[in-house]
């Protein structure tokens, strides 16, 4: 990739949001860490519910072995909590990696 000569160009870091996402995911330590997560985000988010689901299924046996879909249609891990998704949730995953619990000290994850 070359520079212009003249004039001015963007700047920044683009990565999408799903390649991150599943960047973070997979880095994960192994166990039931990502759990205490989503325990974490619920209790931040004021949920008095999580429901914690593991669909066994197979929806994507019927596909060729070779489909990149068979990956996303197979056994999954499904959690929801009942809290309200707010604005500023919105602008917290457009801005990843940049947690403002820091400086709230009432978040579990703040101090983790």
């Amino acid at each position: 990739m070359s520079l212009p000569r003249s004039g001015s160009f963007p700047v920044g870091q683009l990565e999408r949001l799903t390649v991150r996402l599943a960047g973070l995911i997979r880095d994960y330590p192994r166990g039931p860490g990502i759990i205490k997560e989503f325990v974490q985000n619920a209790d931040d988010a004021g949920a008095t519910r999580l429901r914690v689901i593991m669909d066994w299924h197979d929806y994507g046996r019927d596909l060729p072995n070779g489909s990149p879909l068979r990956q996303v249609l197979g056994p999954a891990l499904l959690l929801a909590n009942d809290a309200e998704f707010k604005d500023e949730d919105f602008e917290g995953i457009v801005h990843i990696g940049e947690s403002g619990k820091r400086l709230t000290t009432s978040k579990l994850g703040a101090l983790a």
